[in-house]
């Protein structure tokens, strides 16, 4: 296994020792936390001399990740999900970063490519095994959110999202997430207009510090990342997984995001 002892606070988090007792107890606690909630945030995840890599290279990025604005009243879900159309419309705007524009040797990359934490998720989530994905684009991609962009409520079509806070905003850009609003089906549109009016109670609100990792239940909860304000734009990793082996996303898909295809 490709060694991430120089990227990931391994004292604290003990991702590379996956036999050991402190690992499980790891497991036990990112497991407690998702079973409360659906949401497990993992602060200071990353090394400081890796973090100032990571975010090195996506600062020198950012200049020329790829803008996208659209409206989206069925925000990722199943066409024939009854709880996938929102009844209000929410707003998408962010610039993208392709995995390929990644160094070779970066510390992003590596970590995403490394079979530590790959094994890590896959004791975490007792599903299918996954496997990090073979796209060019999408794999790991950067996702960059300046003045005035937002990622508007919305469900995910996966279950599991797995991201790396690389830099906060200034002001703005908070991940709001309503845990399990999928789960009472019945309730589930009543839950959505709360959601959505600002009135659930059990929405909950954060401000990453970068260098957290952080994994939550992406299709049965509402979350959103807030409007940012003016000053440092906030700057996530997005680490795509899937249940099949050397899998791509398909052209649709790689344009919508980063305006080419590979």
């Amino acid at each position: 296994m490709n060694s991430i002892d120089h990227i990931v606070d391994t004292d604290r988090y003990p991702v590379n020792a996956p036999q050991s007792p402190a690992y499980d107890a790891l497991i036990t606690h990112c497991k407690e936390k998702l079973a409360r909630n659906g949401l497990c945030l993992l602060a200071g995840f990353i090394r400081d001399d890796a973090l100032q890599q990571m975010q090195s290279e996506a600062n020198a990025l950012a200049p020329h990740a790829h803008h996208t604005e659209h409206w989206r009243a069925t925000p990722n879900g199943a066409p024939d999900d009854p709880h996938s159309k929102l009844a209000t419309s929410t707003r998408a705007a962010m610039g993208s970063i392709g995995y390929d524009r990644l160094q070779k040797d970066s510390p992003l990359r590596s970590l995403y490519q490394s079979t530590h934490l790959t094994q890590f998720l896959n004791t975490l989530f007792d599903g299918e095994p996954l496997y990090p994905t073979d796209d060019p684009l999408v794999s790991c991609m950067l996702t960059v959110l300046n003045t005035g962009d937002e990622l508007g409520w919305h469900y995910d079509p996966n279950d599991l999202v797995v991201s790396l806070a690389l830099q906060q905003a200034d002001n703005g850009g908070e991940f709001e997430f309503a845990p399990r609003i999928r789960a009472p089906a019945d309730n589930a549109a009543n839950n959505e207009t709360a959601v959505l009016a600002g009135h659930y109670p059990a929405t909950i609100s954060e401000s990453l510090s970068a260098g957290t990792l952080s994994f939550f239940n992406g299709h049965r909860s509402l979350h959103r990342v807030a409007p940012v304000g003016t000053g440092t734009p906030r700057v996530i990793a997005l680490f795509n997984y899937s249940e099949q082996p050397n899998y791509r996303f398909n052209s649709t898909i790689q344009q919508q995001f980063f305006g080419r295809s590979a």
